[in-house]
């Protein structure tokens, strides 16, 4: 399914497109796949008890080029946005979503990966109370069948199994929590789970903190702002509710970046911060989700000054070096 809308302050405000919105966008037009021919709200998917399922997410990927970065897509801008859903079963679901301007998504899913456009997949189940659960017939057999478990679940189960995403290396410095107070209404509806995009937001403070307040020499916060995510991977393994605090402990890494051949950018791609990132939830101490994130510092060619603060950063800090917090 391929919708095509204008970006409004609904969405990202009076700011241009960003993570968490590309995230919510493919999320509303694969509930539409899930609800379509039924008449059901995603709130009235049930089983065949008749108990309300919910589709969770377990594991995400996403990527950017670093020609199309999400932000390129500007407020009031006619945007495409595409997404495929394939049932394993009746409890699994495989999700591909990819945006676009008007025009530019391809009509056939198995391409959007490749497409120099932001992109992102998932691997999730329906689910009730935490567990594993099967819709009704009715509800899932306007969905398309997938012939194999999505990949990103084996990826999933493995990581579960580890506890780590990869093995780190070289030495490892990972910071004390930064903590993280859920709220109603901010981040969460009173009564209900955190929404998986909500993360993007908790996983982006603790990466701001870190990098303006807790490593030395701390990164200005100019610099800090030029960031956009190239990839992001996401294994989620609980979720939070209102009044929960999440202890997000981080561990970040520089490495060196060649411009793309061909591509006239009108920013400078400095350099590229490589996080890794656990969320425990401070009252049970459960971990809640494990996350590795690739940022490029994208600085405008105007802002020499910030050119140059980035190449300090890197000359201080070095490539492939644990930044570390100041004591």
């Amino acid at each position: 399914m391929i919708e095509t809308f204008d970006l409004t302050p609904s969405h990202v405000g009076l700011g241009d497109l960003n993570e968490f919105a590309l995230l919510t966008l493919v999320a509303n037009t694969h509930y539409r796949i899930l609800t379509q021919g039924t008449d059901a709200t995603p709130r009235e998917i049930f089983d065949k008890s008749g108990e309300a399922l919910y589709p969770s997410v377990f594991a995400l990927h996403l990527r950017a080029p670093i020609a199309r970065p999400i932000e390129a897509h500007a407020l009031w801008e006619k945007l495409s946005v595409g997404a495929d859903v394939r049932c394993f079963g009746r409890s699994f679901l495989d999700v591909r979503g990819v945006i676009g301007r008007a025009g530019e998504v391809p009509e056939t899913p198995e391409t959007w990966a490749r497409a120099p456009l932001p992109s992102v997949s998932w691997a999730g189940a329906w689910t009730l109370k935490g567990e594993v659960a099967m819709p009704a017939p009715t509800f899932v057999e306007n969905v398309p069948r997938a012939a194999a478990p999505p990949e990103l679940l084996s990826l999933f189960r493995a990581v579960q199994s580890r506890g780590i995403i990869a093995e780190a290396e070289g030495p490892s410095a990972p910071s004390a929590p930064v903590l993280y107070p859920v709220e109603a209404g901010r981040d969460v509806a009173r009564g209900r789970q955190m929404m998986f995009s909500q993360f993007v937001v908790v996983m982006d403070h603790a990466e701001r903190v870190f990098l303006t307040e807790r490593v030395w020499p701390a990164f200005p916060c100019e610099l800090v702002e030029c960031r956009t995510t190239l990839e992001r991977r996401i294994f989620y393994f609980g979720n939070c509710r209102a009044d929960d605090v999440i202890e997000t402990v981080v561990e970040a890494r520089l490495e060196k970046i060649a411009s793309p051949s061909g591509e006239d950018l009108p920013f400078v791609p400095s350099a590229v911060v490589t996080l890794t990132m656990a969320l425990t939830d401070k009252r049970s101490r459960r971990l809640v989700a494990l996350c590795e994130t690739r940022k490029l510092l994208a600085i405008p060619r105007t802002q020499a000054g910030l050119i140059r603060e980035a190449a300090r950063m890197f000359a201080r800090h070095g490539e492939h070096t644990p930044m570390k917090e100041q004591k």
